[in-house]
C-alpha cells in the first residue's frame, strides 16, 4: 500500500509540473517509465515500458536556450533545465549569466582538497540517499557534481592529525576538519562528477 501512495506522488509531482508550465510552440512530450518503487525513467517515444513499469508522459514545457540559440533542455522548474551528457540525463540550475553555482563546501580525504569530493552529512547515520536516472546537479565552475548514495565514516579527535579537510569558500584554502572537543564519528556522503557542456551566455527560454 505505502508503494503504491509512493508511485502515485510521484506521478502526481511530475504531471503537476507539467501542467504549471506553460505550453509553446517548441515545447516536446517527454516519456518516461515509473517502476514500482517510484523510479523514473527517460525513454525513447514509444519504446515500452518493461517488467510492469507504468508509462509516463509530460510536456516539456519552456525549453532553454544558449546565446546561439542552441537548445540546452526543457526548463524542469523555476530555475532548473534537463540536460543530457553521454547516456545520462541530469538536472542543473541555470539563470540568464549561465550555469549557477553552488555555494557549497566539500570535504577530501587529502590535504590539498583534490581527491574525491564529499558532502558533510552529520554525526548519525543518515537515511541512504535514492540514486535516481535523473541525478541533480550541484554547479561549481564548470563541473556538476551528483550525490551517488555511497557513504564514508571518519572517526576524528580533537587536537590529533587531521585525517579530513574542506575547501574554506572564504579563503580558497584547504583547511583541517576536527572537532573542536572530543572524539565523535563523522558520515560524509561521497559525489560523482560531469563535464558541463559548454554554452554561451545569456541563456534564454522561449
Amino acid at each position: 500500500m505505502r508503494r503504491q501512495i509512493a508511485i502515485a506522488m510521484w506521478v502526481t509531482l511530475f504531471v503537476s509540473v507539467a501542467l504549471l508550465l506553460p505550453s509553446t510552440g517548441s515545447a516536446q512530450t517527454i516519456n518516461a517509465c515509473v517502476s514500482k518503487n517510484g523510479m523514473i525513467r527517460i525513454v525513447a517515444a514509444g519504446a515500452p515500458c518493461p517488467n510492469g513499469d507504468a508509462p509516463l508522459r509530460w510536456n516539456g514545457g519552456f525549453r532553454v536556450y544558449d546565446a546561439n540559440s542552441v537548445e540546452i533542455g526543457p526548463l524542469m522548474g523555476i530555475q532548473t533545465v534537463l540536460l543530457s551528457v553521454g547516456d545520462e540525463y541530469y538536472t542543473a540550475p541555470v539563470g540568464p549569466s549561465g550555469w549557477v553555482e553552488s555555494q557549497v563546501t566539500f570535504y577530501f580525504f587529502d590535504d590539498e582538497c583534490s581527491g574525491a569530493p564529499y558532502l558533510y552529512r552529520g554525526m548519525s547515520q543518515p537515511l541512504p540517499i535514492q540514486t535516481t536516472f535523473i541525478k541533480s546537479l550541484q554547479v561549481v565552475g564548470t563541473t556538476g557534481y551528483y550525490q551517488d548514495g555511497m557513504f564514508v565514516t571518519k572517526e576524528l579527535t580533537s587536537g590529533e592529525d587531521p585525517e579530513v579537510w574542506f575547501r574554506n569558500v572564504a579563503t580558497g584554502m584547504c583547511d583541517p576538519f576536527l572537532p573542536s572537543t572530543g572524539t565523535h564519528t563523522y558520515w560524509f556522503g561521497s559525489h560523482g562528477a560531469v563535464a558541463l557542456p559548454s554554452h554561451p551566455a545569456p541563456f534564454t527560454m522561449r
